[in-house]
């Protein structure tokens, strides 16, 4: 099932949000001695943390920034790593708004535009066992260009084409009469 591991940043009462669904669920909570090195430790943009990391003892890394401004989060290390991003909303609760596990390789990468001025929390995760170091960099980056606009489809004609790169895109636009498939 889903995991999440919270380390609270200051004493206080916190809500959980369970989604529906038509499956059984189950939520168990749990205090972990998450380790010495695991306190939240504060970064800036444009600067890299180092650390270590396991599935046993997540770290954590806290920065700020503005609405609008994107930002790249990439983690390097020898071991399969884990992004996760939380951030505030407009009414002042966190979630998670962002998680990566293989951008690049074992390299976990998250690139998006920052929706509320305020503190982030990134935490950096391991799927070993065994602690291992790791570099987060945190950076400004250009918002990307806006996408080109959507080429035509038609029924029965084929489209083909290269996207550049996992982040490339193309859009379509296919007309449908209401009522037909």
């Amino acid at each position: 099932g889903l995991r999440l591991r919270f380390v609270a940043p200051a004493t206080g009462r916190y809500t959980l949000w369970l989604a529906p669904s038509s499956q059984a669920r189950e939520l168990l909570v749990r205090n972990r001695d998450i380790g010495p090195g695991s306190i939240v430790r504060a970064a800036k943009l444009g600067g890299e943390v180092q650390g270590r990391t396991s599935s046993s003892s997540p770290s954590l890394v806290s920065f700020a920034a503005t609405a609008g401004q994107w930002v790249e989060l990439k983690a390097v290390s020898e071991s399969d790593t884990v992004l996760n991003l939380a951030g505030p909303d407009r009414a002042g609760d966190y979630s998670v708004i962002a998680s990566n596990d293989d951008s690049e390789g074992l390299n976990p990468r998250i690139r998006r535009r920052i929706p509320v001025t305020g503190t982030y929390y990134v935490q950096v995760d391991s799927l070993s066992d065994e602690a291992d170091d790791y570099t987060l960099g945190l950076k400004l980056v250009p918002a990307p260009p806006p996408p080109a606009p959507p080429a035509a489809l038609r029924p029965g004609v084929t489209a083909s084409g290269r996207l550049a790169s996992a982040d490339d895109g193309r859009l379509f636009a296919l007309p449908v009469a209401a009522g037909h498939a």
